[in-house]
């Protein structure tokens, strides 16, 4: 690693920046880079077990003067197990801030980006290739990187919010099974255009809220088609980009369209956008009143439709709790899921009281204060549904660390 320098754990002190060599399980902090602040993250870091860390160069914040656990009263060790060890609270708010930045950042690419597919397809394809550089080195900036539920500005959802979720999902699940970095930057590009076909669609088909009639659908089920129609002849873009447009409603069962594709028709790079377009199209399903029963029906009807073991990573990579889940927890507050980066009972959160008041963000697993069931917005209170933003669309971006 470029400009650390290694030490052992026992020259570990106060004041001190660090950098933890282990996988983000093995620890408790919200960060592998950790100012050390207090007695109590000095002693935990000492406990971890390791050999070294690895010292952040010219890195140093003295907070408070060394002092040896022996040298603590029962009473200061009291009134340290009675408190939260960290508070991670403004950590979490700005790594959330910096993902919805960039989320919308990126919508606004993407919006540019289509509207040069016509008039400039050299331009778009350049600009395309960027964002997905970009989304890249957010997505590999963190050894283990996690989803956080982010949202866009304007109260509707446009193809372009959709597509940069889509292919946030996409590349994250890319590199969970293991694909190359130049398959992970072809789902990204593909993600980005997916949805292109629908341009061609009327509006008032593409945002109609009910259900359509069986014309409306079969008009809809034709924009994979119109996507590919249009980009194949500009002919800057990859085979694999094309079949993403192309076939992004293909299943491995036959059951899809446009061209019901089976099994190993389907590359394995469009499977991919294929399983996260539908689960992002799911989470904002009105009949699923969480994130949590969207992928529950995904998991319980998805099986025969796509790769049982691309479905079980998924799982792994979305969490227990997805964000934008909202849940009751043990203490009697409701709260939307914003990261769930252990796939525990213990995510990071935005919580309030049951009457909506004091909305603030937490880490349970700082807390201990556990899940206790996940709740349906329909019986969420006006009040607490507003102070979680349970009423937004969900969609996500990276978080890093």
């Amino acid at each position: 690693m470029p400009n650390l320098v290694k030490i052992p754990v026992s020259d570990v002190q106060l004041g001190m920046k660090v950098k933890i060599p282990t996988s983000w399980k093995d620890h408790p902090f919200f960060r592998s880079s950790i100012w050390i602040k207090t007695n109590k993250e000095l002693q935990v870091i000492k406990g971890l077990g390791l050999p070294y860390v690895y010292l952040l160069e010219g890195h140093y914040q003295v907070t408070e003067q060394v002092q040896k656990p022996e040298e603590l009263s029962v009473q200061g060790k009291e009134s340290y197990s009675e408190q939260s060890i960290f508070d991670h609270s403004k950590e979490i708010k700005q790594a959330i801030h910096k993902s919805q930045k960039r989320f919308s950042f990126n919508i606004n690419e993407n919006q540019v980006i289509h509207s040069k597919l016509l008039t400039d397809p050299d331009g778009a394809y350049r600009l395309s290739a960027g964002v997905a550089d970009q989304l890249y080195q957010h997505l590999t900036e963190t050894e283990d990187t996690h989803l956080c539920t982010v949202k866009k500005p304007e109260s509707h959802r446009d193809v372009s919010q959709h597509c940069v979720s889509v292919a946030v999902i996409s590349m994250l699940l890319a590199k969970v099974i293991g694909l190359s970095e130049e398959q992970i930057r072809d789902v990204a590009q593909g993600a980005l255009v997916h949805d292109y076909g629908k341009s061609k669609v009327p509006d008032s088909i593409v945002r109609k809220t009910g259900e359509l009639t069986n014309s409306e659908k079969n008009f809809l089920n034709l924009h994979p088609t119109y996507g590919v129609n249009i980009l194949k002849p500009q002919g800057v873009w990859s085979e694999a980009v094309l079949s993403i447009v192309g076939s992004h409603h293909e299943f491995i069962d036959g059951s899809g369209f446009p061209k019901q594709l089976k099994g190993k028709q389907i590359p394995i790079t469009t499977q991919v956008v294929s399983l996260a377009n539908e689960f992002e199209n799911l989470l904002n399903d009105s009949r699923f009143s969480s994130s949590k029963l969207a992928l529950g029906y995904l998991y319980k009807n998805g099986s025969k439709r796509h790769d049982p073991e691309l479905l079980a990573a998924l799982i792994k990579t979305i969490g227990v709790f997805p964000p934008g889940t909202i849940v009751k927890l043990q203490d009697g507050c409701f709260a939307k899921v914003l990261v769930n980066k252990n796939h525990s009972n213990f995510p990071d959160v935005l919580s309030c009281t049951e009457s909506g008041s004091k909305a603030k963000m937490r880490c349970l697993e700082d807390e201990q204060v556990a899940i206790d069931s996940v709740v349906n917005k329909g019986e969420l209170p006006e009040n607490v549904l507003q102070a979680l933003g349970g009423d937004q669309a969900v969609s996500f971006y990276f978080c890093s660390e």
